[in-house]
């Protein structure tokens, strides 16, 4: 399948001279007393991103399904800025829907799929200062325009005053609620699409760092391809605006074909995405940038991970516009929060086949810094398994699995053993006599806990052989001195407390696998790994970290440079989770909108997967796990 990429204007170079270039062009001259520009037309090349694939490898790229490449509006708006300050600092100067023609494609493989050729009017715009563009792609449902003035998710702007900061800063659910992106398998629809974060400076294994000076998301205008009509702005186009999608897609496949020794039953193996972000920023929010030079330490030559190698710039586009490259990190509106952060349960599962190009599920990007890379804020993906002997319902205490009976026995033994019973019994006893307390003893009923699978004494009696051996002459007396029944009550509670028993039923049982970004579930024993940050195992004492812990004082060394991004998901990136292997029983209930141990570190090394996640272009990360 082809790549698409949008071009506002012009389709690019290779079919039109760009327009620096372009010695004969004529502009539209500066009012001579106010500088500024009278109504004029300009073309920009608006370009459709691929989807990185393997994501612990950067600029992996695959064009997905053609649907999510659809169109149905398109909207510019303009910024300008006095030459020296910065991008954010960009106030807008007007606002119009635009009409894109028939797309182009492009060359498989890179970062672009398709090309579009639209023509803008630019108005307002003052001779001297830096024009720049965005385009907001598929924005009926996001944006509203009225003379000029957008309101993007009920935030009105002001010509002349708001800033691409201000932009920046607009946080929505309405970009993909989450009704239409747990619905969406099979794409039908349309993706909200604005310009992407890129960099002048190269990344991965680079001569040098890139830099925050080198990163921008505005389309800079050429002021010299502003034109009198729109015939001349189509020969020069002004710009190329490299788009991306709002929101991250994930699919999901299961190669393992039993657990344990058991075989699972493929037909009835599905998936979702839970833990996710309820709201997302309109455009993507870069941060401070300061992470953009990171490399791990475990690379002897450095890796650049926030920023990809492959340039943007391709055949539709050479001699229009200099080389530019992917950034792969964001912040999301949660990014550092200190209070615990409001996420949605998955509630949508789809089947989770032998490919996943047709069975995608979509979110909003949910990224977050090292301290805060634990399991109540990481996005995952939640697997049902069901095997084919569903007729016998399994036991397990402690990861052991056991006989219903055997389990009763458990339980039971803990409430024989219990002090306060003992005493209970003993203090019953008429003068000579004694007793043995056993299972005999009680008369008990179970039952399944429907929220968490644990099978539990319902209700514990004494038994009839008990009652039946009280008064004077036997062996209990004719009433316990002690409260016999609340002392069972709460021998009750000890026990389910201390003996948690999981009872799974029809062969079912759900599993989970975080999304990681720049990590890789496969061995990362050796330097560097499948991974752009390792984790640990490369490290040595002192500045080795504890083993699941993210707290300060658990890294010696620099945790952001080396761990930051392992875990997240970043808008326009496929995240590809292969399951691999199912190395025990899962859990017994569906763990959506439960996260079981909150504060547990991603990099726990308790794994009940093997499963490998790449992402695709789509940037697309990989990877593998097993349980």
């Amino acid at each position: 399948m082809k790549k698409l990429s949008f071009l506002v204007l012009a389709i690019a170079g290779m079919l039109f001279a760009a327009c620096s270039s372009d010695q004969d062009a004529v502009g539209v001259g500066p009012d001579p007393e106010t500088g500024a520009v009278p109504d004029g037309f300009m073309s920009v090349n608006i370009k459709l991103p691929t989807t990185p694939v393997m994501r612990a490898a950067n600029d992996n790229f695959d064009d997905g399904l053609a649907a999510e490449y659809s169109v149905k509006d398109c909207a510019l708006l303009l910024f300008q800025s006095a030459p020296a300050e910065n991008e954010a600092d960009a106030t807008l100067i007007n606002a119009q829907q635009i009409m894109l023609p028939t797309a182009t494609s492009d060359v498989d493989n890179d970062n672009i799929t398709t090309s579009y050729q639209a023509v803008a009017k630019v108005q307002d715009y003052v001779v001297g200062n830096n024009l720049y563009a965005l385009a907001l792609v598929n924005y009926k449902n996001i944006m509203t325009i009225a003379d000029g003035v957008p309101t993007i998710a009920g935030t009105s702007l002001t010509k002349g005053t708001s800033t691409l900061a201000n932009v920046r800063a607009i946080v929505s659910a309405a970009a993909m609620d989450e009704a239409t992106l747990t619905t969406r398998s099979g794409v039908t629809d349309y993706f909200f699409m604005t310009n992407a974060v890129l960099s002048t400076a190269q990344g991965g294994v680079a001569a040098t760092a890139p830099t925050a000076a080198d990163v921008f998301q505005l389309a800079t205008v050429d002021p010299a391809c502003i034109k009198a009509t729109e015939t001349e702005a189509i020969a020069n186009p002004a710009c190329d605006i490299v788009v991306e999608r709002a929101v991250a897609k994930a699919t999901l496949r299961v190669s393992a074909t039993q657990v344990g020794t058991r075989a699972i039953n493929a037909s009835k193996t599905v998936w979702t995405i839970d833990n996710t972000e309820p709201t997302t920023y309109i455009v993507r929010n870069p941060g401070d940038l300061a992470y953009i030079g990171y490399s791990s330490e475990a690379f002897t030559t450095a890796n650049y991970r926030f920023v990809g190698n492959a340039t943007t710039k391709n055949a539709s586009t050479l001699g229009t516009t200099a080389d530019s490259y992917r950034t792969y990190w964001c912040v999301d509106p949660q990014y550092d929060l200190t209070t615990a952060p409001t996420m949605n349960a998955g509630t949508h599962f789809i089947a989770a086949g032998t490919t996943t190009a047709s069975a995608p599920l979509y979110c909003f990007e949910n990224t977050f810094d090292v301290d805060r890379q634990n399991y109540k804020n990481t996005t995952r993906a939640i697997i049902k398994v069901t095997l084919d002997d569903t007729a016998t319902p399994i036991f397990t205490y402690n990861g052991v699995e056991y006989a219903e009976a055997d389990a009763k026995s458990y339980i039971l033994d803990n409430i024989i053993n219990n002090t306060e019973i003992m005493d209970a019994f003993e203090a019953g006893l008429n003068a000579g006599k004694s007793y043995t307390i056993t299972a005999a003893s009680f008369n008990a009923t179970y039952e399944r806990d429907a929220v968490n699978g644990q099978y539990k004494i319902k209700v514990l009696a004494l038994s009839d052989a008990v009652t039946a051996d009280c008064g004077d002459t036997k062996t209990f007396k004719a009433s316990f001195p002690d409260d016999i029944a609340s002392k069972l009550t709460a021998a009750i509670t000890k026990a389910n407390n201390e003996v948690v028993i999981l009872e799974y039923v029809n062969g079912e049982m759900w599993y989970e696998a975080r999304f990681q970004h720049f990590a890789y579930t496969a061995d990362e024993s050796v330097a560097g790994g499948f991974s752009l940050a390792p984790w640990n195992t490369w490290e040595v004492a002192p500045n080795k970290p504890v083993s699941g812990t993210t707290t300060a004082t658990a890294y010696p060394g620099n945790k952001e440079k080396n761990y930051l991004g392992r875990y997240g998901m970043v808008r326009n990136n496929w995240y590809d989770v292969e399951v691999t292997a199912f190395n025990k029983l899962g859990s017994p209930v569906d763990p959506s909108g439960n996260i079981e141990k909150p504060d547990t570190p991603d990099d726990n090394l308790e794994q009940f997967i093997s499963a490998k996640i790449h992402v695709l272009s789509w940037a697309k990360r990989t990877q593998s796990w097993g349980f």
